[in-house]
């Protein structure tokens, strides 16, 4: 009560002082006499008063939130308020006056009898003690005060006072003011800031430090030229020489200037030896003018970033009707500040709250913003906000973390997305109804707070499980995980799409929601809750365990959560919507910095503060949940580093297809496409509603941007001007797309594009774009391209004009590109139909590629299609030739293709300009720009002369985290890596960070702050660095790759080189391109570094060979590594693992013997391992030309030393043998052979190799070796030629029938003749000119070849043999036998052949799994329910057929509806009972059953098919079953009934009622017919078809006329009750003496005697299966049969486990696949062949 009276008391101190104010005033408002000195009197009381009153809003404020009478204190601010207000207004206007009345006198005295004009008021800008405006304000205040007579010195003195502001008011706020004071003050003033060297150097500050243009706009270059002259001006004025300092000026601004505007100011300046200051001024000005007159509204649309944003009010305002002071928070009438609930929410909550209601932050009122506020700020930091939403300041010290508990609040729920979707006069509260809901959810945590957790029960359906739960208020919903859900069992309901809202705005989606029912464990609450279904909550809470020893929790309380101490998941959410009613009364505080026990229903719960030394770790982790998107962006950053692979552009055959049969070409030869959908367009929901909406919101944005307004209605305009859509009336279906603007300021042509939003979700929760197919990549990756046009030595670009829009869609899809517009709010919403492939839509970039890809297939020129097929990214394309007239030609025949499509091609650029002049062609545009500076896929390109460069723009932050690096090191785009040295530096940093676990917005540390403003200081070097884009020289004859590989521990890097010769003997090397990767986090060897270091750059060179056009002669890989050398010229087979496959992938993609050592001092590739600084790269030679020995000849270069012979203890990574290992395996590999030691006479060893390819090649690599060490003799590098490959087969085929035939060529070569017995002779061999055996024949006078009619001899018995049928076989695409043999036989006669080409087919794995046959095991025996008497039905099977169209009723109008028919039928008399089930709900079968029971009697056992065989229009039926087993089972078991489910995909499981379905089918297809019955009318059908099946004969019929009626299920049916009591044996009594009943129960036990010898004899027989086969065993290969699925996507299993029946045969089985262990009739399982097969 002291501090309210206190508070009391100042607020009477303020009252008194208004009072004062009121007699002021009133006289002067009677007299209104006109005086200066009474005028500044009444506006420094007017201020006092402005102060006074922000005064009393803080202590009013104080005094309500104490006292509890608030509506006698709500009174007292009403009128104290009123009384302000009116006192300031009256003030206010009397000053008004006062002023005007001062002016007119001030215009009249200085007329002077003149002319009287009414000039306006002279004001002078307040000074507040900045040095740089202190001359402006000097002089202007001399001029209009101090040296004007006609004001005396105590006015003059009242003036300077007001016109002083800040530090400048303390200079002369102790002089007292009074008429004799004013000189002092104003000597005062004049000596602290008439200081010159002070004055010159704030001057020279700011032109030091003006920013940098980071756009062309006219108003930055006119404020960077008003800088400079005023500034210029004032140094001029202080006796600076600055009409000496042109040049240095005029270097220091250009350096200010943006690219474009520094471009076109080198252009200018370039006729000019020493350009003067008034020429740069003259030059900025004409470049300020254009840019004004071509955007003159431009400004107003590019904001800049640390501009007061405007806030979007939704609220209604009527100029007659008084501000509402209803409260946004309790609904109440009253303040916001007023409001106790709006009190009582944390700091956070409040700002939230404020935001959200749109209220300006100062004095919690809507209307106007903080800035436009006049009142008082806060009391406690003076700032613009109000003291409820002052947040301290907390200082980190670096031994404590202030890492804080963050939960967000309902508040959050109106997202910054949705809010643009809601009604501009809709509540805030409105969207809690909204299906777009957002629900805002979190449950954070770290080391210094404890959450809430308790043990619950949750129940459902007699179930019951034990989950943890965290009880968060901040929630608006519960959630429960998937983990948690299935542990439950309870049943899913799909909702309607819900975004769940977490920290940082993340966004996750809810599909599914379940309903459980929760219970304490310690008291009897219980309540039924609905939980949204999420993948997981939360980690493990809390993150350590913490120290319960010392917190005193008492003993005498129960615990909700005993263990809570322990980290644990969580299972569940308990939100707001249960968290009040959880909450009791009692609460007890351990304590300062420790937690607090709050009783609940569920038992005390432990929450709050923790101090850092209750946990075991000192990790100050906060879960964030939802952020799961940030490993993809990260994963952006590093996909430039990886070698684009050559992409499978046949990937998608289903879009290919569909392209190929339904694209054609309209009569003008433009394109019409299909989009290719994956799913039917009736999933998509209703879209107008949210197209509306956007569109209004649009709208809304649009006229607050009027120049951005008419470009889009220009946009949409030309839209349909060109007949790219067009207006149609509503249609009944169709697809509405959102649509927005997108501003590309650097665009030469469209600076506005609207783009259409294909993935807004429509109301079933999928979008059009979710239904597309995204289509192949079919264009060549933007690294081959950028190859290429660094290989021309004249080139061109240009792109498509609307490339998209140029492409028609078929009109029947058209009404799935929908969209709505008008021009002016006034008119009614339009509806127009995009005609074209749209931009935003999921296959448009496939639909345009893919044109243009027809383009080239359909070109016969093969230069113009190659270049059409390669040479385009997306709608860029770019090219290049060896000559001029290529140049020009390729150009001309390009525009002339795509001009066929309507695809005209725009903006050329070229280094040849002269190509375009007196060009005659008509499709070419005029007036062309083709030499300025232009973006060549995002590398930025000078015609001119022809360089490349980087531009940067990377701007230093105060801040360094984690996010800013990565960020930062993003924005250089660099695809061919000529910056590799650079960028590796901010990758290795990333790395150092990951490993520190900061979080992306943690400051980093000193050390590595430090490394990285290094790097960013020294960055802008980068942009000075002009790189040739030619980097073959002129008319070569010959080109040569060199690769250059190495690695450090922090990265392992590779370099490319093309070495070009021409005529003269001029040698040309430049840097082609590089890669850098970071080394592993796991240390490991510098060896195995430089291996991998290898490995990139084989893959690397490989590439690049791909991608040019033009031939390289020689290849060669340099490295540093001895050691990686060593493994090189090594067999892969002899290394360690990690070792040997990288080895065998280099020995692969490169031949040995072009690597070579390179010192380490002259490896390029060392500069880009280790990182290099920016200022150096520019001057590095090394790295742009690589080192000095490539320009000299080849016998100058580092020779390359013998690796091979060093021992293996010298080499790491070698595998050691023993001698027993050794021998072994020696005896092992020879085991075909007679002695037990290698044949060391054999050159090559056949039965070492697998593959022809490898055996072939290696061969010719090894008779290269030889030929090139032998002397005078040519040298050969490069890839294999074909004479090579031709003698390296000859030499395989000799060295083959060396083997084979060596006694019969041994006799051909002495001249004689063959022996009787040999096996050859009839074919008459001899041997050819080349020394190989060949057939004589009898065919050498036909007109067949040589090779034809004299095959080379070849025994099928070699493995030479083998390997070349099998070769061939591959070749032929997996041919027959036959086709195989006739092709070897053109050019080979195998022996035996025939044989060998079936063995080769039927031994090939893939013809094996094409011809794959399942397991067909013997038929077993019948269940003893079929064969064993029984009442009717009390075995049966179940099944569904269907679906079956049904009306509601008859007439017009009716809707028709799908129905189902349900199959029972008896296993022991073959009956039948058909029931109609409207849907395939789990509930309908359910009763459908229960009919079944109550009719024909419960039976004992149902058997079932498992469903997953029904195809078609059945597979709703198979989900049915599939998703219902559980639940049905169920049911059965409560009813007493066994329910059996048939393997998977095996019908023949359930043959009985498989037929019986087939029966039924047949009569209703043919009763039906087309027609659509009632509920009613099918059920009659189908019971009389029910009676006609029932009375079929279950035995065949015979001829005599003396036999009885057929014996048929009706005999079992009819005349008996539903449960039949045992009864005697009475087949043998005399009928006579019998009564009724017996009589009857004689009859029926007739009709089961007849079964057993009628019927049950015809089941002996075995209809199919009838032979034993082999069976399956366990762990045996097998692939599994697939209906629906091509034979060669078939999965692979093994064999787990057999379940042989009573006959010992195993018909089922379960199988190990990749996703697990899946049980499947044996019949759908193929055997696969194995080795020894």
């Amino acid at each position: 009560m002291g501090e309210l009276s206190q508070l009391i008391k100042q607020r009477g101190n303020i009252k008194a002082r208004l009072t004062l104010f009121q007699k002021y005033l009133a006289p002067l408002m009677d007299s209104k006499e006109t005086s200066t000195l009474r005028t500044n009197e009444l506006s420094l009381r007017l201020n006092k008063m402005r102060d006074l009153s922000s005064n009393f809003e803080e202590v009013q404020l104080q005094i309500e939130m104490l006292d509890e009478d608030s509506d006698k204190q709500l009174k007292e601010r009403e009128v104290t308020e009123n009384l302000f207000f009116s006192l300031i207004a009256q003030a206010q206007s009397l000053l008004e006056f006062l002023e005007k009345s001062n002016n007119t006198e001030t215009s009249s005295n200085i007329s002077k009898g003149g002319r009287h004009l009414k000039l306006p008021p002279l004001k002078i800008t307040p000074f507040n003690g900045d040095p740089n405006k202190w001359l402006t304000f000097r002089d202007s205040y001399l001029s209009l005060i101090h040296n004007n007579e006609d004001i005396d010195d105590i006015s003059k003195f009242h003036y300077l006072k007001s016109y002083l502001e800040g530090a400048a008011t303390s200079v002369i706020q102790s002089v007292s003011v009074s008429s004799n004071n004013y000189c002092i003050a104003w000597n005062l003033l004049c000596e602290r800031y008439n200081n010159k060297r002070l004055l010159v150097n704030e001057h020279l500050k700011c032109l030091f430090s003006i920013e940098p243009l980071q756009k062309e706009t006219d108003s930055g270059i006119r404020n960077l030229i008003d800088t400079l002259s005023k500034n210029l001006s004032a140094l001029n004025s202080l006796d600076e020489p600055t009409d000496k300092w042109d040049t240095i000026i005029i270097y220091m601004a250009s350096m200010k200037l943006d690219s474009v505007t520094a471009g076109k100011w080198e252009e200018f300046r370039s006729n000019k030896d020493s350009p003067t200051l008034d020429e740069f001024y003259s030059f900025l000005r004409r470049q300020a003018t254009v840019l004004e007159t071509t955007n003159a509204r431009k400004p107003s649309i590019f904001e800049k970033r640390h501009s007061v944003p405007k806030v979007k009010s939704f609220t209604v305002s009527c100029v007659d009707s008084p501000p509402s002071k209803r409260c946004g928070i309790c609904k109440q009438e009253h303040r916001l500040y007023e409001c106790n609930k709006f009190k009582c929410l944390p700091v956070d909550e409040r700002i939230a709250k404020t935001s959200l209601l749109k209220l300006c932050t100062n004095c919690l009122r809507s209307g106007h913003q903080s800035y436009q506020c006049r009142l008082g700020g806060c009391r406690i930091c003076r700032r613009k906000h109000n003291t409820l939403l002052h947040k301290p300041q907390v200082q980190q010290t670096p031994t404590q973390s202030n890492t804080q508990s963050v939960h967000t609040t309902p508040s959050t729920a109106h997202s910054k997305t949705n809010s643009t979707e809601n009604s501009p006069n809709s509540d805030h509260d409105s969207t809690a109804s909204s299906p777009s809901t957002v629900v805002s959810m979190t449950a954070a945590s770290n080391n210094q707070a404890l959450l809430s957790t308790a043990l619950v029960k949750v129940t459902h359906k007699g179930k019951t499980v034990k989950m943890r739960a965290l009880l968060d208020c901040g929630s608006q919903s519960s959630f429960i995980s998937d983990r948690a859900q299935r542990k439950i069992g309870s049943h899913r309901t799909r909702d309607h799409h819900r975004n769940v809202s977490g920290l940082g705005n993340t966004i996750l989606n809810i599909t599914e929601h379940c309903t459980v029912q929760l219970h304490s464990l310690n008291t009897t609450f219980s309540a039924a809750i609905k939980c949204f279904v999420i993948p997981q909550i939360t980690d493990n809470l809390p993150h350590a365990t913490v120290h319960t020893k010392d917190l005193g929790i008492p003993d005498n309380i129960h615990l909700a959560d005993p263990m809570f101490y322990q980290p644990a998941e969580i299972d569940i959410l308990l939100g707001a919507d249960i968290f009040w009613d959880l909450i009791g009364t009692g609460r007890i505080s351990l304590g300062p910095q420790r937690p607090v026990l709050q009783e609940t229903h569920l038992g005390w719960i432990v929450a709050g503060p923790m101090g850092g030394k209750y946990y075991n770790s000192n990790n100050s982790k906060v879960s964030c949940h939802f952020s799961r998107d940030i490993s993809k962006q990260l994963a952006k950053f590093w996909e430039l580093e990886e070698i684009p692979s050559n992409g499978n552009h046949t990937q998608d055959n289903h879009c290919e297809r569909l392209f190929t049969q339904t694209t054609h070409r309209e009569d003008d030869g433009r394109f019409c496409v299909q989009i290719p959908l994956k799913e039917s367009t009736e999933v998509l929901g209703e879209s107008y509603n949210i197209a509306e909406k956007r569109f209004l919101q649009l709208e809304r944005n649009l006229k607050k941007k009027p120049e951005v307004q008419e470009l889009y209605r220009n946009f949409i305009h030309e839209y349909e001007r060109l007949g790219h859509m067009t207006e149609i009336p509503k249609p009944p279906f169709g697809c509405y797309l959102p649509h927005h603007a997108v501003i590309r300021e650097s665009s030469d042509t469209t600076k506005l594009r609207v783009v259409f939003d294909a993935s807004a979700k429509t109301t079933s929760g999928i979008s059009f774009n979710d239904i597309q197919h995204v289509g192949p990549v079919v264009q060549d990756d933007l690294f081959s391209i950028l190859l290429r046009y660094r290989q021309h030595k004249y080139v061109v670009s240009a792109d498509v004009e609307k490339m998209y829009r140029q492409i028609l869609v078929h009109p029947s899809q058209r009404v799935l590109q929908l969209i709505l517009w008008r021009d002016d709010p006034s008119q009614p919403l339009k509806i127009f139909q995009l005609n074209t492939v749209t931009y935003g839509t999921a296959s448009a970039p496939f639909l345009s590629t893919r044109c243009l890809l027809q383009l080239s297939k359909e070109c016969n020129d093969k230069v113009i299609s190659q270049s059409i097929k390669e040479d385009y990214y997306v709608d860029d394309y770019l090219s290049g030739a060896s000559s001029e007239a290529e140049l020009r030609h390729k150009i001309q025949s390009v525009t002339s293709t795509l001009s066929t499509a309507r695809l005209p091609l725009r903006k050329f650029r070229t280094n040849v300009p002269s190509i375009f002049d007196n060009d005659s062609n008509t499709l070419m545009p005029k007036n062309l720009d083709l030499s300025s500076q232009s973006s060549v896929l995002g590398l930025k390109w000078d015609p001119p002369k022809d360089i490349l460069w980087f531009p940067v723009s990377i701007q230093l932050d105060e801040r360094v985290t984690k996010r800013t690096i990565l960020s930062n090191s993003a924005k250089l785009f660099d695809p061919l890596g000529l910056l590799g040295p650079c960028t590796i530096i901010p990758k290795i940093l990333l790395q150092k960070l990951w490993l520190t676990k900061l979080d992306w917005d943690d400051p980093v540390s000193h050390v590595v702050r430090k490394e990285w403003l290094a790097f960013v200081n020294n960055l802008n070097a980068v942009s000075k660095i002009e790189i040739p884009r030619c980097v073959i020289i002129s008319e070569p004859e010959v080109i040569e790759l060199h690769s250059f590989s190495d690695a450090s521990q922090t990265a392992y890097a590779s370099a490319i080189y093309l070495r070009s010769i021409d005529g003269a003997g001029q040698v040309l090397v430049r840097l082609l391109c590089a890669k850098t990767k970071v080394a592993p986090v796991k240390s490991t060897t510098i060896p195995r570094l430089e291996l991998c270091g290898a490995l990139l750059s084989a893959r690397l060179s490989t590439k690049v060979l791909t991608a040019l056009r033009c031939k390289v002669h020689n290849v060669f890989h340099w490295t540093d590594s001895t050691v990686v050398l060593c493994w090189l010229s090594s067999q892969a087979n002899d290394l360690k693992p990690f070792v040997a496959n990288r080895v065998g992938e280099v020995q692969e993609l490169t031949a040995s013997a072009s690597w070579r050592h390179v010192p380490g001092t002259q490896n390029p590739a060392d500069l880009a391992s280790r990182g290099l600084n920016p200022r150096l790269i520019k001057s590095s030679t090394l790295w742009w030309e690589g080192p000095p020995f490539l320009r000299k000849n080849s016998c100058e270069w580092p020779q390359m030393g013998n690796f091979k012979s060093l021992p293996n203890e010298e080499v790491p990574e070698r595998k050691s043998y023993s001698k027993l290992h050794t021998t072994n395996s020696l005896l092992t590999t020879n085991h075909t052979h007679v002695q037990p030691t290698p044949d060391m006479s054999r050159l090559v060893n056949f039965e070492r190799h697998s593959k022809f390819t490898t055996l072939h090649r290696s061969i010719a690599y090894v008779l290269r070796f030889i030929n090139n060490l032998r002397k005078n003799h040519p040298k050969t590098t490069g890839h294999l030629t074909q004479n090579e490959l031709k003698s390296s087969l000859h030499t395989l085929i000799k060295l083959h029938q060396k083997e084979c035939f060596s006694k019969e060529i041994k006799i051909l070569n002495s001249k004689q003749n063959l022996p009787s017995n040999s096996h050859v002779l009839s074919l008459s061999p001899f041997i050819d000119e080349n020394g190989i055996l060949c057939v004589g024949g009898r065919i050498q006078n036909s007109n067949e070849t040589y090779e034809r009619k004299h095959p080379i001899l070849l025994d099928t018995n070699h493995n030479f043999t083998k390997l070349l049928f099998t070769h061939r076989h591959n070749q032929l695409l997996h041919g027959g036998p036959q086709l195989l043999l006739s092709d070897l036989r053109n050019n080979y006669w195998p022996l035996r052949g025939r044989v060998l080409a079936r063995s080769t087919v039927n031994n090939c794995r893939l013809c094996k799994l094409m011809k794959a046959k399942g397991f067909n095991p013997i038929m077993g025996n019948l269940p003893a329910s079929r064969v064993s008497p029984s009442l009717p039905f009390q075995t049966s099977g179940v099944d569904f057929a269907g679906p079956f169209l049904i009306t509601d009723r008859k007439g017009r109008g009716c809707k028709i509806t799908k129905c189902y028919l349900c199959l029972f039928i008896c296993f022991a008399t073959k009956a039948l009972h058909l029931e109609v089930a409207s849907d395939l709900s789990t509930d309908v079968f359910i009763l459908c059953l229960r009919r079944f029971i109550s009719r024909r009697g419960k039976p004992l056992e149902l058997y079932c098919d498992n469903g997953t065989n029904f195809v078609g229009a059945n597979n709703e039926i198979t989900a049915f079953l599939r998703s219902s087993n559980e639940s049905i089972s169920g049911f059965a078991a409560d009813e007493g009934i066994k329910f059996w489910f048939s393997p998977a995909y095996s019908p023949h499981f359930g043959g009985l009622w498989e037929a019986g379905v087939k029966s039924a089918k047949f009569h209703v297809t043919r009763i039906l017919g087309d027609k659509h019955l009632t509920f009613e009318e099918l059920s009659t059908i189908f019971t009389q078809i029910e009676a006609i099946l029932n009375s079929r004969p279950l035995t065949p019929l015979s001829s005599d006329p003396n036999d009885l009626n057929p014996l048929t299920p009706a005999h079992f049916l009819i005349g008996r009750p539903l449960t039949s009591l045992p009864s005697e044996n009475l087949l043998d009594a005399n009928p006579r003496r019998l009564d009724r009943y017996r009589w009857l129960e004689t009859m029926r036990q007739h009709f089961w005697e007849r079964w057993r010898n009628e019927y049950l004899s015809e089941l002996q027989q075995k209809t199919k299966w009838r032979v034993k086969q082999r069976g399956l065993q366990e762990g045996e290969l097998v692939v599994i049969k697939e209906a629906n699925v091509p034979p060669l996507k078939w999965r692979m299993a093994r064999v787990h486990k057999l379940y042989p029946g009573s006959d010992g045969i195993a018909r089922v089985a379960d199988v190990y696949t990749a996703k697990g262990i899946i049980r499947r009739g044996v019949h759908n399982l193929c055997s696969l062949p194995d080795s020894s097969s």
